[in-house]
């Protein structure tokens, strides 16, 4: 059995009645465990994987509670975890939806499936169908946990034999084998940039890896397809950003672009503003920072000289922007310095962003985390005199 629970109004928690005010409904149908639970892209359904080897699809915000979806016998021996790439699925469509979702098994197997709502699917039939796209070889145990990245393009697995390995599920092929658990790992995120993999074992230690620019190691394992001719077809037309003018971006590429760029933090105000890549080249200071909420000014200028490169199609192109360089900024204020003082790892600060680091009772560099020989301040003057400079021309 599966639950959907309304969390809005959290205060109902003091009230004993609460659990019961909260639950939206209960789906049945299982007949064994449910194991692994699952939401799409846009939150329109929810997948459910089950001991038995069954996967279920449900509707959850207007469906009743019987599935619409049943896959039988997808792992043998049950399926133990899934998740839907984030970057699949979420744009609207009367014609129908399609998602991108990879499950792991009792039987050592990484599965990608190819879920369909809407439209005509098959015959022209418009059942919602889970179809086989392609199954990925290499874990010598049962796969515990799945996970895609927040811009879709990385895929990992951790599993029981002490590795977690990451795939490109575009391309369909293995990026490389992450080692150094002693037990299982059961567990594994990304974090929101994409740059960080973290996991979590039986040997009650989490290993952090920075999986940022991975390179295909295609021989630490083999990948066999599956894919249909109808889903060969079909699937593979996943656009790749690199290969598209920004201004014909979507919201979804602008958010997978900020990510990448290391500025996820505002992918969620973007998106809510609806910037796609037309709007994204006619981005101003003053929209950055008053209708997106990007505070910083360091992060505004990256914005603005990236879309300064974006080519001749870009208005701000055409536009100088006057960015400082990023010499110019605190490394931990992201500002332009006022008071730049120079540390003993060699690095210049923002005075009083380095006192409060200070003040805090560390002793090591932001830098490099290593610990400082002395914790004496020299003014940076020169630095001081190219950035009052810099100010001068301009205004």
């Amino acid at each position: 059995m599966a639950s959907l629970w309304d969390v809005s109004t959290l205060s109902l928690l003091r009230n004993k009645h609460a659990p019961e005010q909260c639950l939206l409904r209960r789906m049945s149908g299982d007949e064994s465990t449910v194991t692994t639970v699952g939401f799409t892209p846009d939150s329109s359904y929810l997948a459910t994987g089950s001991s038995g080897g069954e996967l279920r699809i449900w509707d959850a915000r207007f469906g009743h509670s019987v599935p619409i979806a049943i896959k039988s016998k997808a792992h043998d021996l049950g399926v133990c975890t899934l998740h839907f790439s984030p970057a699949i699925g979420k744009e609207d469509s009367v014609l129908g939806k399609q998602y991108l979702m990879a499950t792991g098994g009792q039987d050592n197997e990484l599965r990608l499936w190819v879920v369909e709502v809407g439209g005509q699917i098959v015959g022209g039939s418009n059942s919602p169908i889970i179809a086989p796209h392609h199954t990925l070889y290499g874990h010598a145990a049962p796969i515990m946990c799945v996970r895609f990245s927040t811009s879709g393009h990385i895929l990992a697995s951790a599993s029981g034999d002490k590795t977690v390995r990451l795939w490109d599920p575009i391309k369909l092929i293995p990026l490389g084998v992450l080692e150094g658990h002693k037990r299982y790992v059961t567990s594994c995120a990304f974090s929101d940039d994409g740059v960080l993999l973290a996991a979590g074992s039986g040997d009650r230690v989490i290993h952090i890896w920075k999986v940022e620019g991975v390179t295909n190691n295609i021989n630490k394992v083999s990948v066999s397809s599956h894919v249909g001719k109808r889903l060969s077809a079909k699937f593979p037309s996943q656009r790749y950003r690199e290969n598209i003018k920004v201004i014909d971006w979507n919201c979804d590429d602008v958010c997978g672009w900020l990510t990448e760029q290391g500025l996820a933090e505002y992918s969620h105000n973007f998106r809510s503003q609806a910037i796609d890549g037309r709007e994204l080249l006619t981005m101003t200071d003053d929209i950055l920072e008053n209708k997106l909420g990007v505070d910083a000014l360091g992060h505004r200028n990256k914005i603005l000289r990236l879309i300064q490169k974006s080519g001749p199609e870009s208005p701000a192109s055409k536009t100088s922007v006057n960015a400082p360089p990023k010499e110019y900024l605190c490394p931990i204020t992201k500002e332009l310095f006022t008071d730049p003082v120079l540390c003993a790892d060699g690095f210049t600060y923002e005075r009083v962003a380095l006192e409060a680091w200070l003040a805090d009772g560390k002793r090591t560099s932001p830098m490099t985390n290593e610990k400082l020989t002395h914790l004496t301040l020299t003014p940076n003057r020169t630095l001081r005199t190219l950035i009052q400079r810099y100010k001068e021309e301009s205004i």
